[in-house]
C-alpha cells in the first residue's frame, strides 16, 4: 500500500475498539469498496463536516469567541456537543444535496464521505480511510461550494 500522508496504524492513538484493531475496521470498509468501485474510478465529493466555513465564520462568532476550544470552555461539554452534532447533521445533509446535484448532472461512481459513520473512529482514522479510498479509488474530486 501506498505510504499515507496521514500516518501509519502505528501513529494511531486509538489502535484498538470494541476488542478489535482499528486497521482492521478500515480494512473491512475497503474491502467493501473493492466489491462496488474499481480503481481510479470515483469522484470523491467532498464537504464541510465537522468545521470548514460556518463553523469558522458563522458558529464561532455567534458565540463571540475565535477557536474550538473556547467553544468548549464558553458552553460546557454538555452544550457544546449538541451544537456540534447539530452543525454535523447540517453539514452532512448539505453534502447529500451536493452530491445529488452531481448525480442529476450525469456523474457517476459518486463517493460521499460525509454520512459514513463507524462507532468508535476519531477524527485520525476517518482521515487514514479517506486518504486510502481517494489514493485507490478515486479519479476526480468536486469541492462543495465554500469548502
Amino acid at each position: 500500500m501506498t505510504d499515507l500522508y496521514f500516518g501509519t496504524t502505528d501513529a494511531f492513538e486509538v489502535k484498538l475498539f470494541h476488542e478489535r484493531r482499528v486497521i482492521d475496521e478500515i480494512e473491512m470498509v475497503m474491502s467493501a469498496f473493492e466489491c462496488v468501485l474499481p480503481d481510479d474510478a470515483g469522484i470523491y465529493c467532498s464537504s464541510e463536516v465537522t468545521t470548514g466555513r460556518r463553523f469558522y465564520f458563522e458558529l464561532l462568532p455567534s458565540y463571540g469567541v475565535s477557536s474550538e476550544y473556547e467553544l468548549k470552555r464558553t458552553l460546557g461539554e454538555k452544550d457544546y456537543k449538541l451544537v456540534s452534532v447539530k452543525l454535523i447533521r447540517s453539514n452532512i445533509a448539505r453534502s447529500i444535496q451536493f452530491t445529488e446535484k452531481l448525480r442529476e448532472r450525469g456523474l457517476h461512481n459518486l463517493v460521499n464521505p460525509g454520512p459514513f459513520f463507524a462507532r468508535g473512529f476519531d477524527q485520525q482514522h476517518y482521515l487514514f480511510l479517506w486518504e486510502w479510498v481517494i489514493i485507490k479509488k478515486i479519479y476526480e474530486i468536486y469541492f462543495n461550494q465554500g469548502w
